[in-house]
């Protein structure tokens, strides 16, 4: 388990990030307008909650006791994706743009995270559409506040230890609560942004790369069955209705629960638990 004093780092760090950008973050260009449940008249949020979970993530490794063999290339793919996602919310770019960035950034932490395990080329080919499928899953269900981030602290845990990546996992989810405190409130006072969930969806996607690189199917499969499921129904669903495949819209599972009137904690816990269920099912 991660130790006590990198605990307390990890939780304040994290909870004086996102008291930061919640009251820094409005009105610069990195804020976001009131979801759909929300207030619409309501003020923009900031959408910089993916930088406190890397902050709050970073600070927490000063007191560890060193990497796995596969961590460093783990941490800065994280913060890869993360700057890649900020950049995004700032600038709002182009699909393609955003796409031909991300195939970029996926080719180098491959790369990195290759060379790390020494894993072979095909390993690491594959892992290039892995990471693309799992970060997109993951931001498929970013559409109500706390879902994304839930179900990842959700599968991760249930699945911990993961072989090969030392305590990431557990500092990425102690990093994630505090995050979750700001958000789930109502209003929301701060969003995952695309800066979070590409940084949630990278760790899914290399912890899970490593577990299986080690032999452990089980951890590799659990913690993903979510974003999978919303990345491929998602498909489905914009084929049969001749939508374009990569252009964003408002149609996903989570957006049709609101619509519902699904309530937000209720969705945002209720995805947690059912992603730590699947995980923890899938362990045994």
């Amino acid at each position: 388990m991660v130790e006590l004093p990198a605990a307390i780092v990890i939780l304040a760090t994290g909870t004086a990030s996102s008291a930061l950008f919640t009251r820094r973050g409005r009105g610069r260009g990195f804020d976001a307008p009131p979801g759909p449940e929300h207030d619409p008249a309501g003020p923009r949020v900031p959408a910089l909650g993916g930088l406190s979970i890397g902050v709050a993530a970073t600070a927490g490794l000063a007191f560890h006791r060193g990497l796995d063999i596969a961590g460093l290339p783990l941490l800065l793919g994280a913060w890869v994706f993360l700057v890649l996602g900020v950049l995004d919310d700032r600038l709002d770019l182009p699909v393609v743009a955003r796409v031909t960035l991300e195939l970029g950034a996926a080719l180098v932490v491959a790369a990195l995270w290759g060379a790390a395990l020494d894993a072979p080329i095909v390993a690491r080919a594959l892992l290039v559409p892995w990471i693309l499928v799992v970060v997109n899953g993951l931001n498929f269900l970013d559409g109500s506040d706390g879902l994304a981030a839930c179900v990842v602290v959700g599968g991760l845990a249930a699945a911990l230890p993961f072989p090969g990546v030392g305590r990431i996992p557990e500092i990425f989810v102690l990093a994630t609560l505090p995050f979750l405190f700001f958000n789930l409130r109502r209003p929301a006072k701060l969003y995952l942004g695309d800066g979070g969930a590409r940084c949630l969806g990278v760790v899914l996607a290399l912890v899970t790369a490593t577990s299986a690189h080690y032999g452990d199917l089980a951890r590799s499969t659990g913690p993903v069955l979510l974003p999978l499921a919303e990345l491929i129904t998602t498909i489905l669903r914009r084929a049969a209705s001749g939508s374009s495949l990569i252009h964003p819209d408002r149609d996903h599972l989570p957006d049709r629960l609101l619509a519902w009137g699904a309530p937000v904690r209720g969705l945002a816990l209720g995805g947690g638990v059912l992603a730590f269920v699947l995980a923890l099912l899938l362990r045994v």
